[in-house]
């Protein structure tokens, strides 16, 4: 489910900001390119549900590089729309706790998507069956 919602991340960002910046999701050594954005995952919380059901959140991290710092906010002030509802493989997923913070000349976007996951029941036989006589 990880890279289902980072590709999901990484498309609304290329939807709402097009192919002038790079996309990352995995650390790079050298020849990044500024603007850019690294898709992070930061936290996954599983959380029972009743029945044969959990609630998974995933908590994301979106590192936004950019010089100038006034471009920086609007950057991140936009992501809250394109991370508002993002499509994925499994369907639509909506952001929920989004915040940024801008620190040391980046900006860090953080943002949460939670989906429900059913368990497979366990295959079992029945008890037997008790009948009663009539006195």
């Amino acid at each position: 489910m990880n890279d289902v919602i980072k590709n999901g991340i990484a498309e609304a960002i290329r939807r709402g900001f097009g192919d002038e910046y790079s996309i990352y999701a995995d650390n790079v050594e050298q020849g990044m390119k500024k603007p850019c954005f690294f898709i992070l995952n930061k936290k996954c919380v599983f959380e029972r549900l009743l029945g044969k059901r959990a609630a998974v959140t995933y908590r994301y991290g979106i590192e936004v590089y950019e010089q100038d710092r006034e471009k920086l906010e609007k950057m991140l002030v936009k992501l809250f729309g394109c991370m508002d509802m993002i499509s994925t493989a499994e369907g639509k997923m909506f952001g929920r706790n989004m915040s940024f913070s801008i620190e040391k000349g980046k900006g860090n976007f953080e943002v949460d998507f939670r989906c429900v996951v059913m368990f497979e029941e366990e295959k079992s036989e029945y008890m037997e069956v008790l009948e009663r006589e009539d006195v």
